[in-house]
């Protein structure tokens, strides 16, 4: 084997799908730890594109040879659920800030910044207890979502505000989604759940607050509406599907609707934590 097929690493979602001899060795120096998974797979289709080049140069094709669809198909491969889950969650997440921007008749730049905080924001805070790269530093494609949500609500705005719970439905999605992700990345990281509940209310609730506090709002945190408890509910189902031995799949999206029908009836029922009450003190 020459140097440059030795010098050819694999990831494992890359090999059940591909029969390219040259993709047989690992590069163990490769530090695929700070990476996420999209930028894993984007990284995975450029060492296959190369291989398919070396094999063209090689002439070691064989007749019947679907390397190339296969590389498409390890590519959405590598996406995994907690990453799908992160892509939607921005997009709605950006969109509840733009929305609410728009409401105080910010310009296009000053919606986008409250979208970008509000999406990124509680990942950002999470990411840094946990010790790692926060997310959206090691891949733009975060910061493009928002930027699409910006055009979402620019090509659609006026439809979206004749929907009145519009910011509701996008940022109790968004709350849900991230909350998976912040317990899921959690565990991921060797923390033990009682920590991924709390990086996942992080995840979830930290955003939006930023996010009032960029538009002079008391945030839905601080009010009597349940918002951050609802990511605590969501952490305990995931807890409990763990301890039934639940696939992942059923795990994140039993934990996602749990923290989007509590977040629902909570203000449907208009179901609220009690409030402390001080009593008040005569000065003499």
């Amino acid at each position: 084997m020459s140097e440059v097929q030795a010098s050819l690493p694999v990831h494992k979602y890359t090999q059940p799908f591909c029969n390219i001899p040259l993709l047989q060795t690992y590069n163990k120096n490769c530090n695929r730890a700070e990476l996420s998974p999209f930028k894993i797979a984007q990284n995975d289709w450029e060492i296959k594109m190369k291989a398919l080049c070396l094999q063209s140069q090689t002439n070691t094709f064989t007749k019947m040879d679907f390397s190339f669809i296969t590389s498409i198909i390890d590519y959405f491969a590598a996406l995994k659920m907690p990453t799908i889950f992160e892509f939607v969650g921005t997009f709605a997440f950006a969109i509840s800030g733009i929305r609410l921007a728009s409401a105080k008749h910010f310009d296009w730049f000053g919606a986008y910044v409250v979208g970008v905080a509000t999406a990124i924001g509680g990942g950002t805070f999470r990411d840094m207890m946990l010790g790692v790269t926060p997310f959206w530093m090691t891949d733009p494609i975060y910061l493009c979502w928002s930027g699409l949500a910006l055009l979402w609500v620019i090509l659609f705005g006026k439809w979206l505000i004749r929907l009145h719970n519009t910011f509701f439905i996008f940022d109790a999605v968004g709350l849900a989604l991230f909350t998976v992700v912040g317990i899921q990345k959690s565990l991921d990281c060797g923390f033990p759940l009682w920590v991924g509940i709390v990086m996942g209310a992080m995840t979830g609730a930290a955003g939006g607050v930023i996010r009032d506090v960029f538009i002079n709002e008391i945030p839905l945190i601080f009010r009597k509406e349940i918002y951050a408890m609802a990511c605590v509910v969501g952490g305990v189902v995931f807890g409990l599907c763990l301890w039934l031995n639940a696939e992942t799949l059923v795990t994140h999206t039993v934990c996602g609707i749990s923290v989007f029908l509590t977040r629902l009836l909570a203000v449907k029922y208009h179901i609220c934590l009690p409030t402390l009450k001080g009593s008040h003190v005569k000065e003499e």
